[in-house]
């Protein structure tokens, strides 16, 4: 785990930073929109982020 991918996720995530940060523009502008796709989205990047594994919804 990158601890500094997974503190801009916690706290930015919300925002949809991290998906911007790696290139998933269009899931990042739905993130910023939806605020992290209302939280639940944002709770399971930061599971996602810790587990080490791909985010979903990379496009």
């Amino acid at each position: 785990m990158d601890v500094t991918e997974f503190l801009i996720t916690f706290f930015l995530g919300v925002l949809g930073i991290h998906r911007f940060m790696k290139k998933f523009t269009m899931s990042g502008i739905l993130w910023l929109c939806t605020f992290g796709l209302f939280g639940i989205g944002w709770l399971v990047d930061v599971i996602f982020v810790v587990l080490d594994k791909e985010l979903i919804m990379q496009k």
